[in-house]
């Protein structure tokens, strides 16, 4: 499996605890890694289908239905993941 030079989530692997600063307050959380194709491509679509405005910036255009191709999301999942951060 091919990723990004941008490997930073590396270091979140193994379930990291970490806190996240939101609007001034810190929040415990644990990390998740989300890196198998078909997961990431399945977060993306449900991503895209509540924010249809952020796919473009993965090259990911809706047909004239308005679905989004499959390829495209295959595409767009096969060198990405996801980081899911779990509270507590």
């Amino acid at each position: 499996m091919s990723f990004s030079s941008w490997t930073w989530w590396r270091n979140l692997l193994g379930g990291q605890a970490g806190e996240l600063l939101h609007r001034g307050k810190t929040f415990p959380v644990t990390a998740r890694i989300i890196d198998q194709p078909g997961e990431v491509r399945d977060g993306l679509k449900a991503y895209f289908d509540r924010y249809p405005e952020y796919a473009k910036y993965f090259g990911i255009r809706r047909d004239e239905r308005g679905v989004i191709p499959e390829a495209d999301l295959a595409h767009a999942a096969n060198d990405r993941v996801i980081i899911r951060l779990i509270p507590g």
